[in-house]
């Protein structure tokens, strides 16, 4: 694929794979699905992943560069792919899949949990960390609150990611849809619980470390669990999503990604934004075709 100038440009300010730098450039990939994906980003240079600019698993920093675990392990995986470089395109959680599907980008990088639901509309890589669920709280209202059941069993505002599998969980329990407002941003959600516009904030508990890390003593979270609902009987891990037609690229991605696995070189990457020894451990052994089945330890 030869680019005019035009489009050269509109393609800069690319990230360097194996670091997480570059600005965020939007542009649409357009254009029917190629089954020689990867030979297009080999000839291109660059491949464009789709982040939810959600801190630490795929954000743009202040500076507005590329950013975050899920960027990192990416750009690793594809620069030993023969891919030098990885850009970043936003969305909303909730649209990640249907902007994968239009090929606005050629991979999901954002922590996205494989879930039965999601595995009917995308194919995933394996996961490469799995995570607890945590909630949180103004400090010294966490009394009570220890699985999905006690929250919804309660008279409580609830804050909830946009598309995420939190709000799912809710939706699985029948809590009532006027308990549960969506945002956009985990940053979002305790802007609200400080505000008092909710009560309680669900996410999974790197997510909410991570933002609470710079939040005040006003905001604390509960004690991590796992969370037990009929539903969603697997474990809640994240991996790398890619477009049905797009399975060959999937599979050497994932290729890379198990052996990287096997070697330990995932932590270093991940470490940086958050992501414990243990969270990286439990995904060991997992598979994307045991989690799409609905799997549990």
């Amino acid at each position: 694929m030869t680019l005019t100038r035009r489009e050269f440009i509109r393609r800069s300010g690319l990230l360097a794979a194996g670091a997480v730098v570059g600005p965020h450039i939007l542009t649409a990939c357009g254009g029917d699905a190629d089954p020689a994906t990867l030979d297009r980003l080999r000839e291109l240079g660059v491949a464009t992943v789709g982040v939810a600019n959600e801190d630490p698993f795929g954000y743009f920093d202040d500076d507005g560069n590329l950013t975050g675990a899920g960027p990192a392990v990416a750009a690793e995986v594809m620069r030993r792919l023969g891919v030098p470089q990885i850009r970043g395109e936003a969305a909303d959680f909730g649209g990640l899949i249907s902007d994968v599907d239009g090929q606005r980008f050629d991979l999901i990088a954002a922590g996205m949990f494989i879930m039965v639901d999601r595995c009917e509309d995308i194919i995933f890589s394996d996961p490469d960390f799995c995570a607890l669920e945590a909630f949180a709280v103004r400090t010294g209202e966490a009394a009570g609150f220890s699985d999905y059941r006690s929250v919804a069993d309660a008279d409580v505002q609830i804050g909830v990611i946009r598309g995420s599998v939190e709000s799912e969980y809710l939706k699985a329990l029948e809590v009532d849809d006027a308990r549960v407002h969506k945002y956009r941003r985990a940053d979002g959600l305790i802007q609200a619980l400080r505000a008092r516009e909710i009560e309680v904030v669900a996410l999974n508990s790197i997510a909410l470390r991570r933002v609470l890390a710079t939040a005040d003593e006003a905001i604390e979270m509960t004690e991590p669990f796992e969370a037990q609902i009929q539903r969603f009987q697997t474990a809640r891990c994240g991996a790398y999503g890619f477009r049905d037609d797009d399975q060959a690229l999937r599979d050497e991605f994932n290729a890379v990604l198990v052996d990287m696995k096997a070697d330990d070189e995932i932590l270093p990457l991940v470490e940086p934004f958050g992501i414990t020894a243990s969270e990286v451990e439990a995904a060991k052994g997992r598979t994307a075709e045991e989690l799409c089945l609905g799997a549990q330890r």
